[in-house]
């Protein structure tokens, strides 16, 4: 479904019994929430509800223009919980999703009941800006992500894909692809932007 944003449509999909306590799953840059489609039947089978997000820029959700901040990565993960009228959720995000989600506890602690920050850091590396700006150079001179898809399969999934054929390459390539350019350069400059924030290590979630 498509939530409206500040303008513009944010989309999410939830499934899963309304009673059941809600999972919030977040994505990597150049992805989107299709990639969390095998963690869905085991988490429905057990009872639970599932919101997958796409993050702005990704997937069904329209781009802003602009840089982005985690904060205001984190404030769509609040505002689409507020909209749906759920309660806390158990957060889980996936690298740059990560990052997002320890400005999300930092930040809207009401709103999570936990937390699982995935392949992820509270500062970038110092080298992050050498290894991202060939990235998004190439995406901004072809105005597209379609160049570097297969090599972002490569970095993910080559381990995996060897074992297990086609399909987590196939879904998550489509995401790739599909992921907006413009997105693709602030988010990378983001990546690269992001500085250890102490309170995270003294941060607690409410009981």
């Amino acid at each position: 479904m498509l939530l409206p944003l500040d303008g513009r449509r944010l989309y999410c999909d939830l499934t899963g019994p309304e009673t059941g306590p809600v999972v919030c799953f977040t994505h990597s840059l150049a992805s989107d929430s299709g990639m969390w489609a095998e963690q869905l039947p085991p988490l429905l089978a057990a009872g639970y509800r599932v919101l997958r997000l796409d993050m702005r820029g990704h997937g069904g959700s329209d781009p802003v223009p602009g840089d982005y901040t985690m904060s205001m990565l984190a404030g769509d993960v609040a505002a689409a919980i507020e909209i749906l009228g759920l309660d806390r959720v158990h957060f889980i995000g996936l690298s740059i999703a990560g990052m997002l989600g320890q400005a999300f506890i930092i930040e809207h602690a009401a709103k999570a009941k936990s937390a699982m920050l995935c392949d992820t850091l509270p500062a970038t590396l110092p080298d992050a800006k050498t290894a991202w700006a060939p990235r998004t150079a190439a995406v901004k001179q072809a105005n597209s992500l379609a160049g570097i898809a297969d090599g972002t399969m490569d970095r993910w999934f080559k381990a995996v894909h060897a074992r297990t054929g086609e399909l987590l390459w196939t879904v998550n390539l489509g995401g790739t692809v599909a992921s907006g350019p413009m997105t693709y350069a602030s988010g990378g400059r983001q990546y690269v932007a992001v500085s250890a924030d102490t309170a995270l290590y003294v941060f607690a979630l409410p009981e």
